[in-house]
């Protein structure tokens, strides 16, 4: 299914991943296979925890029904989070660098927050070093 955002070519993927897992599962319990409701979330929980990127994008809903309605007695519906899409359109590309310094500038911020990534890499470089 190709995505029509403009987002990089894997930012997407584990939504599609996620939104289609979602669907076998919605259809195995139409089906009547997916019977129990403690195993449909221990189900969606693998899910979240195997599409972690994607896993508060999606509201779902599981619910056992009684009587049963042929041989499906489970009812699982799902919906895209729209504050998680706000938030994902927000935060992407940007950095949010938290500090107590009130008197300085976003400028040399910025610019000692460079200096330090680079202080680290080189130690990093430095302690790899067999002397």
């Amino acid at each position: 299914m190709p995505c029509l955002c403009n987002c990089r070519p894997n930012q997407c993927r584990p939504l599609r991943q996620m939104e289609a897992a979602l669907q076998k599962m919605q259809q195995s319990a139409a089906t009547g296979h997916l019977k129990d409701l403690t195993l449909a979330q221990r189900r969606w929980g693998r899910l979240q925890q195997r599409y972690w990127r994607a896993a508060k994008a999606f509201d779902v809903q599981m619910t056992s029904m009684n009587p049963p309605v042929a041989k499906a007695k489970l009812t699982i519906t799902y919906s895209r989070n729209s504050q998680w899409d706000d938030w994902a359109a927000l935060s992407e590309g940007g950095y949010l660098l938290r500090t107590n310094l009130t008197d300085v500038d976003a400028p040399t911020l910025w610019k000692r927050y460079i200096q330090l990534t680079e202080a680290e890499w080189a130690f990093r470089i430095t302690k790899g070093m067999n002397w």
